[in-house]
């Protein structure tokens, strides 16, 4: 974004203001905690009186826009609770986090000793009716129980 913001005084063209709010806009997108560098531009527009036009900064908005428009459609569906978590700096986690990341009744497994041994009732795959996809599992569930040699080998 300095970069064309230089430009922009340099050259005195609006389209490298153009080039620096699509810039700041797609940084924004990946961290939002670039946002306080858009302060440089009306500095900058006050100290050297580079030139602005009304089309490039509908242009670098229609941009922008088309940037952060899956992002804003999936948070108006959230009623904008992570952008405001994250613009008020607080902590945006449920009271019972922990059950919504992962499953209490699921066994931790090492991976360097293989799996855990299972009888006939447990095995899912010995309940399961002779389909196609059930073969296909009898005959790759062994594979990936010898995964963890491939990773050590």
């Amino acid at each position: 974004m300095v970069y064309w913001t230089v430009q922009w005084v340099r050259q005195k063209n609006s389209k490298y203001l153009v080039a620096a709010l699509v810039t700041q806009a797609a940084g924004m997108f990946v961290f939002l905690e670039v946002a306080p560098a858009l302060f440089i531009l009306p500095v900058v527009w006050w100290m050297y009186r580079p030139p602005l036009r009304f089309r490039p900064i509908l242009l670098a908005g229609i941009l922008s826009i088309a940037i952060w428009y899956p992002y804003l459609r999936l948070e108006y569906g959230r009623n904008f609770s992570d952008l405001r978590a994250t613009i008020g700096r607080r902590n945006n986690l449920a009271a019972d986090y922990k059950k919504s990341w992962c499953n209490p009744d699921l066994t931790l497994v090492n991976l360097e000793s293989g799996p855990p041994a299972l009888d006939a009732e447990s095995d899912p795959v010995a309940v399961l009716p002779a389909s196609l996809t059930s073969r296909l599992i009898k005959r790759v569930l062994p594979l990936w129980e010898r995964s963890h040699l491939a990773v050590m080998g």
